[in-house]
């Protein structure tokens, strides 16, 4: 059961989500494998 819609909060708007995730260099610095990387884990799914 869901909460009451309140304040900005509105369950009609609920979807189910795996969640979100990212890539990043932990120095910060620009990579192109970063990228490479990123791209082939959002084509990640659970059951694969």
């Amino acid at each position: 059961m869901l909460p009451q819609k309140q304040g900005l909060y509105d369950p009609t708007f609920e979807r189910g989500a795996c969640g979100t995730g990212f890539v990043a260099r932990v120095k910060g610095a620009a990579s192109r494998s970063v990228v490479k990387q990123g791209l082939s884990e959002s084509s990640w799914r659970p059951g694969k």
